[in-house]
């Protein structure tokens, strides 16, 4: 009887800690301001076919005679968090952010915005104004801001050049900060 109690047990506890891994991508993904909250649910953009991450956890188990400690290996799908024209800046927005000593969460926001302003489209331009790439800039400050931030010349529609600069502005510029975005 005990063997079957610490196969129920492990069952129990992998089936834990998918639906906590699953809970936790679910709370990321819905921030109040994030535009997936209210135009997706976090199982709209699972890839099935991402690579998985593999969770290993240590369960112990007591019988009344005897203490076992077993390891299980669970696999939980990678959700994504945003859409595939945002995920695709991810490595040149981890860099740039990283650069000017921001962390994981301002890479997040970042992304989040990227999505509400451009929706990841390098050539977005909004018809009503001049705000222009990725991160929707003004065009009568880009020159300036891409100057200061170490990228004189560049294109607003450069999405590399875009990002650079956004993540200095957030984070660098003395006049800086997320307030320069309308979605935050």
């Amino acid at each position: 009887m005990a063997a079957s109690e610490t196969a129920d047990g492990v069952r129990r506890r992998r089936g834990a800690v998918i639906a906590a891994a699953t809970l936790l991508t679910a709370l990321t993904a819905c921030a109040e301001d994030d535009p997936l909250h209210d135009t997706m649910s976090p199982e709209a953009v699972k890839d099935t076919s991402a690579p998985t991450t593999t969770t290993t956890v240590p369960v112990t188990t007591t019988s009344t005679t005897t203490t076992t400690t077993t390891t299980t290996t669970t696999t939980v799908p990678v959700v994504r968090t945003f859409w595939d024209n945002v995920e695709r800046w991810r490595p040149a927005v981890t860099e740039a952010v990283f650069a000017f000593g921001g962390d994981d969460a301002d890479v997040h926001r970042f992304l989040r915005i990227m999505q509400c302003e451009s929706a990841g489209l390098p050539d977005a331009k909004n018809p009503n104004s001049s705000a222009s790439g990725l991160m929707q800039h003004l065009t009568r400050y880009w020159d300036d801001r891409a100057e200061r931030a170490g990228r004189p010349g560049a294109d607003v529609f450069d999405p590399a050049a875009n990002i650079w600069v956004s993540a200095w502005l957030a984070l660098a510029a003395p006049e800086g900060g997320w307030q320069h975005w309308v979605c935050k």
